[in-house]
C-alpha cells in the first residue's frame, strides 16, 4: 500500500484530515534505486519518464479521497522520452 499525502498513526488507517497534504503532485514516479544527479537532470526536462516500481499514469487509477485532477501545461515544450 502506497499512501501520499496523509500522515497515518497506523499502517493503512487512521487518518486525519489535519495532518492531510494540501499542494500539487505531478508526475510522482517511484524507481528501486538512487537517481543520478544527470538522471534529474533530464527527466527535469523532459516529460513521460516513468518509475520503475511506481509509475503516475498508475496512480491516476488509484486515487482515493478529497483529490481534484488538473489539466495542466506542466509538459507543453518539454521534450517527451
Amino acid at each position: 500500500m502506497l499512501v501520499v499525502g496523509q500522515e497515518q498513526d497506523s499502517l493503512g488507517s487512521q487518518f486525519s484530515s489535519s495532518e492531510s497534504y494540501v499542494g500539487h503532485i505531478h508526475g510522482l514516479n517511484l524507481w528501486n534505486y538512487s537517481l543520478s544527479s544527470d538522471e534529474i537532470q533530464r527527466l527535469a526536462a523532459s516529460c513521460g519518464h516513468l518509475g520503475n516500481v511506481v509509475a503516475w499514469p498508475d496512480l491516476l487509477g488509484a486515487i482515493n479521497g478529497h483529490v481534484r485532477l488538473l489539466n495542466t501545461s506542466f509538459c507543453a515544450g518539454k521534450s517527451r522520452i
